[in-house]
């Protein structure tokens, strides 16, 4: 027994690989959770060299994060990053919904094209690639460039990542068709729902500005690719094409339910932290409360600084309407808040707090890191969605019937007073909190179990995107939704419309004809 037990423990460093993996630094969350899969890794005693491209020179960089080689690729002075942070500095203001239909210049695509620049001429890059024998490559699915870089260095096979809910780039490479109904990108920030017909012709129309986006950014790639390897190089959407599997950080019981391919995996909560025991400081804290105890955080981007006394003001006089609540907030830790049941820090273990059962509710930004906590935590929501995934996950949380949704732009004092009498009042939001908790709890799945073992297993079969990928990833997206089919059947009826018209018109002038004639000549 002993001897097998032995075996059992060495059983991972067995079957070690070696892995490069490709983090696409494009805030610190997208950091962290790379850093908890490379962990993961490490613990399941696998060997992984990380090349960072730092997309946002904002996010600083400590030590090696268990890389075994760390590469870092960075801009030589600030990332172009900068310019696209301009949601952070106005995070209340909302555009209008067909404003965001315009064909601007994308910061994101334009930002990751010349970090590819500097990509392909690293040295470093160059080196770890070239000296290392690789079972398989782990790349963030947001662009094209670094799985460019691993088909020329024939690192086979490949599976991409996001540290968000699905990328488009994710699932129209598995052959998933972009059809209105469903949420295709989740960075949308649109709040209607898509089940009228105005709201899906508006997703129609999004779509092909999508899709135009995506052409040129390809387009862009395939030639500095050429440029650097020969005109004979692949194209960079053939290469994405061969993935063998996309994990996303989504649950299957969080994310919207839509036709899926083998490809997509699930791993939400993948690295959510274990909730620890609270300071004496703080359990005394969640002591005070009648009824029980709000936390309050817009996590770490939108700082004091960029909430008006206006908006500070509403906050604090709607939840001096609910004295028998303590409200929590992570705000500064300073500011006097004139209130008897708000409590102002300048930080809180999140994770530890919801895992109390003295906090009966949540108000939040909604981010990913968020949602996932409360949802396995089993706590009801009021949600401020900003930016990024953040509507999406709010839309999600409201449909599944955990939270309430306040709009950025419609922040008053009614409207949030209404939403925290709902969740806090209305005891279905509790009860379907708690119910979804169970269930996630009850799944014999585990977000670290199905990554490391689709890891092990798309290393072990290399051909593994073949019998994964949908046939719609071998046509445009005007075929995977059959648009060129209706085109064909709508011309074809117009035609034999037109035709049957035509005909009738002239059977009836004919006989019409003839029937003139016969009564003249009688």
């Amino acid at each position: 027994m002993r001897v097998f037990t032995a075996v059992l423990l060495l059983l991972p460093c067995a079957f070690s690989l070696n892995l490069l993996m490709y983090v696409n630094v494009i805030g610190k969350s997208h950091l962290q959770f790379a850093e908890k899969l490379i962990a993961l890794l490490n613990d399941h005693g696998h060997n992984v060299d990380v090349i960072m491209g730092m997309l946002n020179s904002y996010v600083s960089l400590k030590g090696s994060y268990g890389a075994r080689n760390l590469v870092v690729v960075q801009f030589p002075g600030e990332s172009p990053w900068g310019a696209v942070a301009h949601h952070l500095n106005n995070p209340f203001d909302e555009q209008s919904d067909w404003n965001r239909l315009k064909i601007e210049s994308n910061k994101f695509l334009d930002t990751t094209e010349m970090l590819c620049d500097l990509l392909l001429v690293s040295f470093d890059v160059e080196q770890l690639l070239s000296t290392n024998r690789y079972d398989l490559a782990l790349i963030t699915g947001y662009d094209f460039c670094p799985f460019a870089l691993a088909h020329y260095h024939k690192i086979s096979p490949v599976v991409s990542y996001v540290p968000t809910p699905a990328a488009y780039a994710q699932t129209y490479y598995a052959g998933l068709p972009e059809l209105p109904l469903y949420e295709n990108i989740v960075f949308d920030e649109r709040h209607d729902g898509r089940s009228t017909f105005s709201s899906r012709i508006f997703e129609t129309l999004r779509t092909f500005k999508d899709r135009y986006y995506h052409f040129q950014n390809a387009l862009a790639i395939n030639n500095k690719v050429c440029a650097r390897f020969g005109d004979d190089f692949p194209d960079v959407r053939d290469i994405a094409m061969n993935v063998s599997i996309d994990f996303t950080n989504s649950h299957p019981l969080l994310e919207e339910p839509r036709p899926i391919s083998h490809r997509i995996r699930y791993i939400g909560g993948v690295g959510l932290p274990m909730p620890k025991p609270l300071s004496k400081e703080l359990d005394q804290l969640l002591d005070i409360s009648k009824k029980g105890n709000v936390i309050f955080s817009f996590g770490t981007q939108i700082g004091p600084d960029k909430i008006s006394d206006e908006l500070q003001h509403i906050f604090i006089d709607t939840f001096k309407r609910f004295p028998e609540f303590n409200f929590i907030w992570k705000f500064d830790g300073v500011k006097q808040m004139n209130a008897t049941n708000i409590f102002n820090l300048d930080w809180l273990p999140q994770t530890d707090m919801l895992y109390d059962s003295r906090v009966v509710a949540f108000i939040t930004h909604m981010g990913l890191n968020s949602f996932t906590e409360t949802a396995f935590a089993g706590v009801p929501v009021v949600m401020i969605p900003f930016f990024a995934d953040q509507v999406h996950n709010a839309r999600r949380a409201s449909a599944i019937g955990i939270g309430e949704i306040v709009r950025k732009s419609e922040i008053t004092e009614d409207n949030l007073h209404h939403a925290l009498e709902k969740v806090l009042v209305d005891e279905r939001y509790r009860l379907r909190a708690r119910e979804l908790s169970a269930m996630i709890s009850a799944l014999p799945d585990t977000p670290q179990r199905v990554f490391l073992e689709g890891i092990e297993f798309a290393a072990k079969f290399k051909h593994l995107s073949s019998h994964y990928r949908l046939v719609g990833a071998n046509h445009n997206f005007l075929v995977q939704i059959g648009w060129d089919v209706a085109a064909f059947l709508t011309v074809s009826l117009l035609i034999s419309i037109y035709f049957a018209t035509t005909l009738t018109i002239f059977v009836l002038k004919t006989l019409s004809t003839g029937v003139y004639v016969k009564r003249k000549t009688d």
